[in-house]
């Protein structure tokens, strides 16, 4: 059986694969987009994800739009979106709460860490 589908939103290919190997290896379904404008695609195709990783530095359209638009839309303003971001400043981190941020990790992203808080969040709903 397949697992829950998990959105992986960054332009850097090397992160987004490194992420679907790692969310792969323990059953998660997986879906990348590179840039923001095919983040949006991929959501407004029906086939929801549970989670949604999001890099901030985006081409086309940057995280902080991608997020203010996934809670904007009520299909998709419950999901968990856990921010994944290089940039620590605390003005990045405290506009990605405010537009509702479920998490904010940074890059590089300890794997473990990060399947813990997903697994966690995902036995919520």
């Amino acid at each position: 059986m397949i697992g829950p589908l998990i959105l992986i939103v960054d332009d850097d290919f090397h992160i987004t694969d490194l992420l679907e190997g790692v969310l792969r290896s323990v059953g998660y379904e997986t879906r990348t987009a590179a840039d923001g404008e095919l983040a949006l695609q991929a959501l407004s195709d029906g086939h929801l994800p549970a989670l949604i990783l999001l890099d901030l530095m985006l081409p086309k359209k940057d995280g902080f739009v991608v997020l203010d638009s996934i809670r904007r839309d009520p299909r998709t303003k419950a999901i968990p979106v856990f921010v994944i971001s290089g940039r620590d400043l605390v003005a990045d981190v405290d506009n990605a709460f405010s537009k509702g941020a479920t998490e904010f990790l940074l890059k590089p992203v300890n794997t473990e860490r990060l399947l813990g808080k997903i697994r966690k969040q995902l036995s919520k709903t």
